[in-house]
């Protein structure tokens, strides 16, 4: 992420669009975060897998990689 201080200098629209762009990613992640954990409560209380929920985290993984092409993208070395 860039801080205020790296862009200072862009037009004022590229800033509104840059900063809008990091807010849902940053949404989006946290409610992927957020899935996964209550995924994961609901595991180790029943050691059972709720599909539903796991189906979810992959929804919430889609939709971070939408927001940020870098985070949907496969790295190689």
């Amino acid at each position: 992420m860039l801080s205020t201080c790296q862009i200072r200098g862009w037009p004022r629209q590229q800033k509104k669009r840059r900063l809008t762009e990091e807010k849902q990613f940053r949404d989006s992640f946290n409610q992927l975060l957020k899935t996964q954990v209550e995924f994961a409560d609901q595991y180790n209380s029943d050691h059972k897998i709720d599909v539903q929920k796991g189906e979810g985290d992959e929804e919430g993984l889609e939709r971070a990689g939408k927001s940020d092409p870098w985070f949907g993208k496969e790295k190689t070395r």
